[in-house]
């Protein structure tokens, strides 16, 4: 497995193939009834943004991605989403840890997210790599709400 920023790599049809195929996995879980996958054409018009990091990890496809915005010395992590026949195997960790690094290396001091308070699984994630709750958004996700969390460059 090879995990990279695909800033350094181009990124090819089926890349997009498998990211949306991974998107859709998700979305058939039901972690909540509003979550929609994005389309082709919000995939490719984000990637081709400077301001934006997406870090892969691929086998023969890709089979994770963590997917954020910067915005001056502040990002946002849009999606991160490991393939269901992959998770619990460190790859989500793999990916996070990744993004967050290329990140802090852009100059970002603070990294917020949001999460389903349903998904306990990401939500411990989060915390292990230092992100703490500060707000919460109700019935963000229809009738589930969302826990808004950061992270602070440690200097």
């Amino acid at each position: 497995m090879f995990v990279y920023n695909a800033n350094s790599y181009t990124i090819c049809s089926q890349d997009i193939e498998d990211i949306l195929y991974i998107d859709s996995q998700f979305t058939q879980e039901g972690y909540n009834e509003l979550y929609f996958c994005w389309s082709r054409e919000d995939y490719i018009a984000l990637i081709c943004r400077p301001n934006v990091v997406l870090t892969l990890a691929k086998t023969f496809r890709i089979i994770a991605f963590c997917l954020s915005s910067i915005s001056y010395d502040h990002a946002d992590i849009l999606k991160i989403i490991v393939d269901k026949d992959y998770r619990f195997k460190g790859i989500g960790k793999k990916i996070l840890s990744f993004n967050l690094g290329v990140l802090f290396f852009k100059g970002v001091r603070e990294i917020y997210l949001e999460v389903s308070e349903m998904n306990i699984v990401a939500i411990n994630l989060y915390k292990k790599f230092g992100f703490s709750v500060i707000g919460k958004r109700k019935n963000y996700y229809g009738k589930v709400d969302a826990l808004l969390m950061k992270k602070t460059k440690e200097i």
